[in-house]
């Protein structure tokens, strides 16, 4: 099953290979991905910028079944700043990434 050789990823130390599990989970048809992306989303050790791109894999999953638990960690979710930070050279420097309490609100609004 490829949600066993991404599992591992999810909690590893290398935040390039966090993001890139918790994206991959959106489309891994396993019944843990949500499981995995909510439990992610709710570690706060975790850095914004990696739970918002959780956030936005949990929306690609459609969790309409877990919408008031997606509410109930919106009114507590961390409100800092969400960025790629680096330097101006950076192309990515103009992506706007929302904080997490704005990204879980779009998500619940989206259910």
């Amino acid at each position: 099953d490829k949600y066993d050789l991404v599992k591992p990823f999810i909690n590893c130390a290398n935040n390039h290979l966090m993001i890139s599990a918790v994206r991959c989970l959106a489309i891994l048809e396993n019944t843990n991905c949500k499981t995995d992306l909510v439990n992610y989303i709710k570690d706060d050790s975790k850095d914004n910028f990696t739970r918002v791109m959780a956030v936005w894999s949990l929306k690609k999953l459609k969790p309409t079944e877990l919408k008031s638990q997606l509410e109930k960690i919106a009114e507590t979710a961390n409100e800092t700043e969400t960025g790629f930070g680096g330097n101006l050279m950076d192309p990515r420097v103009c992506t706007s990434i929302p904080n997490l309490k704005t990204a879980l609100k779009d998500l619940v609004a989206s259910l």
